[in-house]
């Protein structure tokens, strides 16, 4: 089965997925609840950013030493999982964009210049290849091209 890091929306935390059905088809979960969210309110502050966020989901990573993950953001954290992506190159076997904010080269969230695009409601992208929604509880089928 998969493994795969959920990433909450903007004013969430870990809690907000429904981490036992997918557990209990097989996979390994991992839901993280960013800096200054949640029980980690405390930490809230100026110095809190985009990277600091990308550093948390990236540490977790690291840190339990997973590797082959499939990366699920939603809204805000779809730039999260992107940053963690490029920083972990090697790790993440896909992405998932849960009605998120999809990146493109060079963008922030604070990007003036053009409004940032949002996904369909549930868009997954894997690198290189794409796979479905339904394929979580199975084997993942193999479809479309690279991003």
């Amino acid at each position: 089965m998969g493994t795969f890091v959920l990433v909450h929306d903007a004013w969430a935390g870990g809690w907000i997925w429904i981490t036992p059905l997918l557990r209990a088809v097989g996979h390994d979960v991992h839901a993280t609840t960013a800096t200054g969210m949640g029980d980690r309110v405390h930490l809230a502050g100026p110095a809190v950013d985009l990277d600091t966020h990308i550093s948390d989901v990236a540490n977790m990573i690291g840190f339990e030493d997973l590797t082959d993950v499939t990366l699920v953001g939603w809204s805000y954290r779809g730039m999260i999982i992107t940053g963690v992506a490029e920083r972990l190159s090697e790790r993440p076997a896909g992405l998932i964009y849960l009605d998120a904010l999809v990146p493109t080269e060079g963008e922030t969230a604070t990007t003036p210049s053009a409004p940032p695009k949002r996904s369909a409601p549930v868009t997954v992208r894997r690198r290189p290849p794409l796979v479905s929604p339904a394929s979580w509880s199975s084997t993942p089928t193999r479809t479309g091209s690279s991003r």
